[in-house]
């Protein structure tokens, strides 16, 4: 069966090049086939892709051995990763159990030798109404919507024992309910089999302009702990545009 690959993910760490994609058939309705994950050495020091020479590149399927095949992250690796985690591996995409949604995580070990590949949902609390559709944007001067895209993990990364990522809700309620919003969230890494939420929210637009959507967003955080999200937005009263905002890491949680 042949597939394409759509909705690509691309991090590093010390040691290798993870790219994430999901596969579609190009027969008939172009049925999903599920994630898959490419490892691609890095062969630094060793005459590999990193010295000029030629690269070596595995395939894998994550859930293979359990979870959810879905859109897939792989998180950008900052220092030295707990024991021998290469990268941990994220989605959303509306997870739920009809109360509470959850992130799922999928750590990496091994990643050049034998890579093994341990799953977990990770409760997020009630962050998101997943009975309704994601919803298009306004825009100004025009009656036609954006496409803000829908529920998945845009991008992720992983610092100082904090597996960080960013990706779209509609709130339930608040000044954005109903909309289109931008969400980032903090994962403590610290203990490797239960990963929990340390912090979270939304980003939501209504200082920029009444109605403003926000969504794809994307995260960073520098060694300070200091987070910063790029989103797009946009509302009935302003163009499509471009955004930022951050936090200090001694902000109250939560807060962006």
């Amino acid at each position: 069966m042949n597939y394409w690959a759509d909705y690509p993910g691309f991090a590093t760490d010390g040691q290798a090049i993870y790219v994430t994609n999901n596969l579609f058939q190009f027969e008939g309705a172009g049925s999903f086939g599920g994630s898959r994950l490419w490892i691609i050495g890095k062969g630094e020091g060793s005459g590999g892709l990193y010295d000029g020479g030629a690269s070596s590149v595995t395939i894998h399927n994550p859930y293979a051995g359990g979870g959810i095949a879905t859109t897939t992250q792989p998180a950008q690796i900052f220092g030295a990763a707990p024991g021998s985690t290469g990268t941990f591996l994220v989605s959303y995409s509306g997870l739920s159990d009809g109360t509470n949604e959850f992130f799922q995580v999928v750590r990496v070990d091994n990643p050049l030798t034998s890579p093994t590949f341990s799953q977990q949902f990770v409760s997020a609390g009630n962050i998101d109404n997943t009975a309704a559709a994601t919803p298009d944007a306004p825009q100004l001067g025009t009656a036609t919507l954006i496409d803000t895209g829908d529920r998945r993990a845009i991008n992720a990364v992983w610092r100082n024992n904090s597996l960080y990522l960013a990706t779209a809700v509609i709130p339930t309620s608040g000044a954005d309910a109903g909309q289109q919003t931008a969400h980032w969230a903090r994962m403590n890494t610290t203990t490797l089999a239960s990963i929990t939420v340390a912090e979270q929210g939304n980003i939501g637009g209504e200082d920029i302009a009444t109605g403003t959507y926000t969504y794809y967003p994307s995260i960073a955080v520098n060694s300070m702990g200091d987070v910063a999200v790029g989103f797009a937005a946009s509302a009935p009263t302003i163009y499509a545009g471009a955004y930022y905002t951050m936090r200090n890491v001694g902000d109250p949680a939560g807060t962006m």
